[in-house]
């Protein structure tokens, strides 16, 4: 076993196959394109499974996913066990971090160029990769890409669809601006990330903003670089099942981000005046 960021990684090996889809994670040196890395902490595992064969049957592949286990008691290692054939790396905190200190642990695993965290309940639509990658590719002032997506209920059913009307590459102080000015915003946790632009922005994820300290991350990011944006919905994200944390306290929610808001409202308008908040 490797000790990795005050964590531990297992090395597995499985004799049989037992999955029936033909995917893997690729190598660093398997293709030219920039490379990436999907992270999934997790702490529940009811739905880890369709999280991960997600992430592996993508048409452009990931060269990384790591499973990041917060000290779970649903034995996430079992979980994770039969995909360790096909490159998913999996690490277990030695003590439980709680939201946010685990998104700034799997970001930290991280190696590639282009980076982003994978709810362990949520899935990436195949074209995932292939589409929001295509963006940083092709724009190097785009520090990271947001989309369209559809919340799915916990059987899986499709709830609602979330398309949004955006230009595929935004300026980036337009975007913060919409941050502070919205009561929600369209970016969820699982936006893709070029790794650079995270250069010097530790901690990632601010304690002090719990669940939502990621709202917080793409402010400080689009006051730095341009945006990118897929119209398509290329996830389906799992709305909070019965029992969960978060599944009653809205409350809490319109809370920090109000708090975010007002806390930060100085990054997207720097020098305030009647003209520019127009």
């Amino acid at each position: 076993m490797l000790k990795l960021f005050g964590t531990t990684a297992y090395k597995m090996t499985e004799q049989r196959n037992t999955l029936t889809m033909d995917y893997n994670v690729r190598t660093r040196h398997s293709f030219s394109e920039p490379t990436i890395s999907v992270c999934i902490p997790t702490y529940r595992g009811k739905h880890l499974s369709k999280a991960i064969e997600s992430a592996l049957n993508q048409t452009r592949k990931a060269n990384e996913i790591i499973v990041i286990d917060d000290c779970s008691p649903d034995n996430i290692k079992a979980i994770v066990f039969p995909y360790i054939k096909h490159g998913v790396i999996y690490t277990r905190n030695q003590k439980n971090q709680g939201v946010p200190a685990n998104y700034n642990i799997a970001l930290k695993h991280a190696t590639s160029d282009y980076v982003m965290l994978h709810g362990d309940h949520d899935i990436l639509l195949p074209t995932f990769i292939e589409h929001a990658a295509d963006i940083l590719d092709k724009n190097d002032n785009v520090g990271f890409v947001f989309w369209s997506t559809t919340t799915i209920n916990e059987y899986g059913a499709s709830v609602i669809e979330y398309r949004n009307k955006f230009p595929s590459v935004m300026r980036g102080i337009e975007v913060a601006r919409l941050i502070v000015t919205s009561a929600s915003i369209p970016m969820t946790l699982d936006c893709l990330i070029r790794r650079k632009a995270l250069d010097k922005l530790e901690p990632w994820f601010d304690p002090s903003y719990g669940w939502y300290a990621d709202h917080y991350l793409w402010l400080r990011l689009s006051t730095q670089w341009d945006v990118g944006f897929v119209e398509e919905p290329i996830t389906m994200r799992r709305n909070y099942e019965d029992g969960h944390y978060l599944s009653d306290k809205g409350w809490y929610m319109h809370s920090i981000c109000k708090r975010i808001r007002e806390e930060n409202w100085h990054l997207a308008y720097p020098n305030p005046s009647i003209a520019s908040i127009r």
